[in-house]
């Protein structure tokens, strides 16, 4: 974790954007791409693409990270007269902050720990 992305989570200001580009180490492109899916519940690379004025490569991308994480899904749609193209869902709002509240209960576990095996000056630096 980036010192700029503490403080940036301790600022008044903070919002869960940002705890979750923190948590999934997420650009600002992909979260505003999740951001929009979770606004339209599904689309295709073409829609956000044009949506954000963005590269369908660059959104593409976007989106395999998102994958990846976890936090969108990518659904294959049959057409009626051959061939495929793909969807993309964001997982439940609900799920999201669950899996946030793991992450930042791991994070605070941790930091602990770090701080509790502190014997003397060296353990400092």
């Amino acid at each position: 974790m980036d010192v700029a992305d503490l403080h940036t989570l301790l600022a008044p200001s903070a919002r869960c954007k940002d705890l979750l580009s923190c948590a999934y180490s997420l650009t600002s492109a992909e979260t505003d791409i999740l951001s929009l899916l979770l606004e339209t519940d599904e689309s295709r690379v073409e829609d956000l693409a044009g949506a954000l004025g963005k590269d369908k490569s660059t959104v593409y991308r976007s989106l395999q990270k998102l994958v990846s994480c976890g936090l969108v899904m990518k659904e294959k749609r049959l057409l009626a007269k051959g061939g495929y193209f793909f969807v993309y869902r964001p997982m439940a709002p609900k799920q999201i902050k669950t899996n946030l509240r793991t992450c930042v209960d791991e994070w605070h576990d941790k930091m602990l720990e770090i701080v509790d095996g502190v014997r003397g000056p060296k353990d400092l630096t």
